[in-house]
């Protein structure tokens, strides 16, 4: 990987990566995100190749849903570096994580139901709803404010993180 910028920073991982459960390209993005301190938050994406499914359809595919699942515990606190793409890298990490449906449309009153039990969410003029079990949800919490605490982050910077995760706690 080359030396991170203040820019975005796309990561591909292989699938033989995906496969053989490899997290060395976040680990060292980590590392010299660290280094750089917060500069690189919301700088992240991921990008999975090899798969013939389009890249709004990874969250159908086993093995990446597992190498996701594997990110997630070994980096909680990874959605404070995922880039505030519109939204499309976060939702489809929480897609490989969760429960997540689309559907064909909502009325409103079908998208304020459906928030007492999913977060409903809008994408590329597609709905789909999110959710997070409790314990996955508790999981990212607590790593997004211990890891904002080991690096001295802004307490509003996590919070607004944490605020940002579709399907969060809805579980």
């Amino acid at each position: 990987m080359a030396p991170l910028h203040d820019e975005v920073t796309s990561l591909i991982i292989s699938r033989d990566e995906v496969e053989r459960l490899d997290y060395s390209a976040v680990d060292s993005f980590i590392k010299q995100a660290e280094e750089k301190e917060d500069v690189l938050k919301s700088k992240l994406i991921l990008n999975f190749e090899g798969y013939p499914e389009s890249l709004e359809e990874i969250y159908k595919v086993p093995s990446i849903r597992k190498w996701v699942k594997g990110l997630i515990d070994r980096h909680p606190y990874i959605f404070y570096f995922l880039a505030s793409d519109g939204g499309l890298n976060t939702l489809l990490v929480v897609a490989c994580i969760g429960d997540f449906q689309e559907i064909d449309s909502l009325t409103s009153e079908e998208v304020t139901e459906g928030l007492l039990h999913y977060e409903t969410v809008n994408y590329n003029n597609k709905w789909f709803k999110v959710s997070l079990p409790k314990d996955v949800s508790n999981k990212i919490i607590e790593g997004l404010i211990e890891y904002g605490l080991k690096m001295n982050l802004e307490s509003d910077d996590v919070l607004f993180t944490i605020l940002s995760i579709p399907g969060l706690n809805a579980g």
